[in-house]
């Protein structure tokens, strides 16, 4: 069972999002019934939701594949400087600065709200609630970063 989560614990997270994509385009259909034009732009944005994980568990992929890091716990190391966990990370905190923008600067949480986006199962209530997360993302993926390198996990054999 390790051994399945060391090598590939890309592929079961890839498998999870697209899981995720189909349960949450479930909801938004059933949400939007009779009213085309929402159901069009939830799907819009639920696209490009999957679209960014996806390329974050290809990032790990690639590098496991072609053997860069043979195991997921790599990803606990930063401070090795090997570029697929550094792109991976970097990916990670782009990503995050990328949803804090658009919902800040594009609508973005009026839009989750009324569009009911939710990938927990549960669309969220208020605006503000989905800014408050939107303003921590980023700073989640640094304490990820500063937590990985500050614990100097040792790599399994």
């Amino acid at each position: 069972m390790f051994d399945l989560i060391d090598h590939y614990f890309w592929l079961l997270a890839l498998a999870g999002t697209l899981f995720q994509y189909r349960s949450m385009r479930k909801r938004m259909v059933e949400a939007h019934r009779g009213a085309p034009g929402k159901a069009q732009a939830a799907t819009r944005y639920m696209r490009r939701y999957v679209i960014g994980m996806s390329l974050l568990w290809a990032v790990m992929g690639c590098g496991q594949v072609t053997g860069s890091t043979p195991m997921v716990w790599y990803y606990f190391r930063p401070q090795d400087g090997n570029p697929f966990v550094l792109a991976w990370l970097g990916l990670a905190l782009a990503e995050a600065l990328l949803f804090a923008f658009w919902v800040f600067l594009a609508d973005g949480a009026r839009k989750i709200v009324e569009l009911k986006l939710a990938v927990s199962g549960r669309a969220p209530v208020s605006p503000f609630m989905v800014k408050v997360y939107a303003a921590l993302a980023p700073f989640g993926v640094l304490l990820w970063i500063f937590m990985a390198i500050s614990m100097n996990a040792p790599l399994p054999k």
